[in-house]
């Protein structure tokens, strides 16, 4: 069932998406500033990434209870409102305080995911769900496109603690439009008793219908597609001042560029799932898988001095693959839990998938610390996400019974 609530609603997901993601994305741009300012080396770096990412792993699973029990909207006004107020902790310019309100934003951080993917599970049908799931994913890179055009000039005019009071900002503001715009829990409530009254076997969609086993073989899988998209994104810039020469603000637009090819690739793989595919997520996870990986390794091999139309068309395709496969990923792990769970099998999903993104950034940031080597880094990176999803060809499961609904 998709009506004008739908619209409206993925709006209001994808807004609050940009704005949180905007705020989480925030040091990759800045390294550059923290590095001279502060002196921070690139396994520093890589450990706010982490920190965020685990922090948002550990609140997984009650914030996935959090928007099945509460509803959607109180859920991610609780959770932007967290995020927003300790992220004004990375103020104090202290490495371990700033890694310790790095942690606590993630708490709220690790919110929205769930409760704006429980939302697209109940206000859009399966037809249009892998699509919808795109749009708002799509907030994640528009979110980080955001973060990398406007962060860096502000930062150079006024200090990179403006850059941070600039994105705690716009968390208050993303909490504001969904505390005002989003559907409410009783327009959730109507709608869902409207489409199981009119399906008749969605009396069948029971927790016990879960295949648990499904959703934690592919959060596994998505723990290597993670570490590759985070350690790509929080060391680009860096990777780009140090290895091909370009300023911090040009590095900061090769930054948004890959996050903008994301953001399509969110859509434009949601897109193909849904019409070209016929609902088949596991086939397109594994073409994004693939090519994400063949992009990974040539961007190790990028020589000093290439052609920059050139590097853009490699930044895009690692965006568009790298970054891209995160909706249809979402879609699965929704579909195969059904309705009534998708926000606890989200939450679940993203805990164990979130392990990349914790240590995927640091462990980049190393390999490159102890071989001064970013090819090094680049190659395993990529030689294990090949691996990874070339193991997906031998695994099959089963949707719920209320996937469909």
């Amino acid at each position: 069932m998709t009506n004008k609530h739908s619209w409206q609603a993925l709006t209001v997901f994808t807004l609050s998406y940009i704005f949180a993601a905007l705020a989480a994305n925030s040091i990759g741009p800045l390294a550059p500033f923290l590095q001279e300012e502060l002196g921070f080396t690139k396994g520093n770096i890589g450990l706010f990434t982490a920190s965020i990412y685990l922090a948002a792993a550990l609140s997984g699973i009650p914030s996935g209870w959090l928007a099945d029990h509460l509803g959607v909207r109180k859920a991610l006004v609780i959770g932007l409102v967290i995020q927003a107020i300790l992220t004004c902790g990375l103020l104090t310019g202290l490495l371990p305080w700033m890694l310790l309100f790095m942690f606590l934003s993630g708490i709220g951080y690790g919110v929205v995911n769930p409760a704006t993917g429980k939302g697209v599970m109940v206000w859009f049908s399966s037809t249009l769900r892998g699509t919808a799931m795109a749009v708002k994913q799509s907030g994640f890179t528009l979110g980080g496109v955001l973060a990398g055009v406007i962060l860096p000039p502000i930062a150079v005019l006024f200090g990179w603690q403006k850059s941070i009071l600039t994105a705690v900002g716009l968390l208050f503001l993303g909490a504001f439009i969904a505390y005002i715009f989003c559907p409410t829990k009783q327009d959730e409530f109507i709608q869902n008793k409207t489409e199981n009254e009119n399906k008749p076997n969605s009396s069948n969609s029971q927790p016990s219908s879960w295949d648990r086993k499904a959703i934690i073989f592919w959060s596994i899988i998505m723990i290597f597609f993670a570490a590759v998209q985070q350690a790509g994104t929080t060391f680009l810039v860096i990777y780009l001042v140090e290895k091909i020469g370009y300023t911090r603000v040009a590095a900061g637009m090769f930054f948004s560029l890959a996050l903008v090819s994301g953001g399509i690739g969110r859509i434009a793989w949601g897109w193909v799932s849904d019409f070209w595919f016929k609902g088949d997520r596991k086939k397109v996870l594994i073409i994004v898988g693939l090519i994400a990986a063949a992009m990974c390794i040539i961007l190790g091999f990028v020589p000093a001095g290439i052609n920059p139309v050139l590097l853009g068309l490699i930044v895009f395709l690692f965006g568009f693959t790298a970054i891209g496969y995160n909706a249809v990923f979402l879609t699965l792990v929704a579909e195969v839990a059904g309705k009534e769970n998708s926000g606890k099998a989200t939450g679940l999903s993203l805990t164990i998938a979130y392990l990349g993104a914790i240590f995927g950034p640091p462990v980049f940031g190393l390999i490159v610390d102890f071989t001064h080597a970013y090819l090094v880094a680049w190659l395993i990176f990529g030689g294990v996400l090949a691996l990874a999803t070339l193991s997906t060809i031998f695994y099959r499961f089963k949707l719920s019974t209320s996937s469909y609904q």
